[in-house]
């Protein structure tokens, strides 16, 4: 079997071509940029260089900033695979130039080993959600490009970006590729800790406690899961459920059982919590919270044996009881 990744930067010129109606020699903007690449400093005739070179189009994807830099920006030293560096570098440069994706092609041109051009085709093929800021996004953007090329032995992040581009751009025409992609593994398992990383961020930016924030996502994954894996969706309802129950008890004195041997565990609490009436005004009755306790317990030691009706109804009742637990939170009981 081939790489699909080093097969797809081969076609970057076919992918450029078929998409801008002529080919983009990136490779000829890099080397009129050599003086550059040495000091890392951006100047108005460094944006002037790549605005205006004709091996490539410009113009007809991004602004031309070049008349608005009065000043050099002067990047200082990146060191390779240094977060830090390449993030100090990418907000020192969008101090400067306000433009994320035009930040993205001038340090792609200056330090190809360590930055790519941030695109929409990319960031939709790896599932990379909105972050709070754009530079925090950009970052995120290459953080995930060095991920990957690094099982395909591609160590220029600017190599990874052109052939997800290419990617992008050809899955449908060369399928038999694109099959081979999404049959990569590990492509599927960043694109998928790309989503689960947006709900945090989504949740995050509720301004939810931390603890909330946690519980809300967990049941988002277990509902989005029972179209698909009914019971690691009824699994994570029940964590939820132990979520909740903790969060409510954590600052209780309760006395454990004696065959406990000391520890406070979830059957401690729950007692707790009846013996107190708290989720009374939820409308949750004991009755309720002892078939939760009994279908977290059967779902813990006998998943097999669940049906997805009753995973159904279990997502669906510690949502119910989250959605009420997390209306009143931080109230006294």
């Amino acid at each position: 079997m081939g790489d699909w990744m080093r097969d797809f930067l081969q076609l970057f010129p076919v992918a450029t071509e078929g998409y801008t109606g002529t080919r983009q020699d990136l490779d000829a903007v890099e080397r009129i940029l050599s003086d550059d690449r040495s000091s890392l400093t951006v100047t108005r005739r460094t944006l002037r260089a790549i605005e205006n070179n004709s091996a490539w189009t410009y113009p007809t994807w991004w602004p031309v900033l070049s008349d608005l830099l009065e000043e050099p920006v002067i990047l200082g030293a990146v060191r390779r695979d240094d977060s830090q560096d390449r993030r100090r570098a990418i907000q020192h440069l969008y101090d400067r130039l306000q433009h994320i994706e035009v930040v993205s092609v001038v340090l792609r041109f200056l330090l190809p080993e360590e930055f790519g051009i941030i695109s929409p085709p990319v960031s939709t093929l790896l599932c990379l959600p909105p972050a709070s800021d754009h530079v925090s996004h950009y970052d995120r953007y290459l953080e995930t490009l060095k991920d990957l090329g690094r099982p395909h032995g591609i160590s220029r992040v600017a190599d990874v970006d052109m052939a997800l581009w290419s990617a992008a751009h050809l899955q449908y025409a060369y399928s038999d590729l694109a099959r081979e992609m999404y049959r990569d593994e590990h492509l599927q398992v960043v694109r998928l800790r790309n989503m689960l990383h947006d709900l945090g961020d989504v949740l995050a930016r509720a301004n939810g406690r931390r603890h909330r924030i946690e519980i809300h996502r967990h049941l988002l994954l277990a509902r989005a899961l029972m179209e698909h894996d009914h019971i690691s969706g009824a699994l994570i309802a029940a964590r939820a459920f132990e979520e909740i129950v903790n969060a409510t008890t954590e600052d209780w004195e309760i006395q454990p059982r004696e065959e406990n041997r000391g520890r406070v565990v979830l059957t401690d609490r729950l007692d707790e919590i009846k013996h107190r009436g708290t989720y009374a005004r939820l409308g949750v009755g004991d009755s309720d919270l002892d078939s939760w306790r009994a279908a977290r317990n059967d779902i813990m030691h006998a998943a097999s044996d669940w049906s997805k009706r009753r995973s159904e109804w279990l997502v669906e009742a510690i949502s119910r009881l989250y959605a009420d637990w997390s209306s009143v939170e931080g109230r006294t009981y």
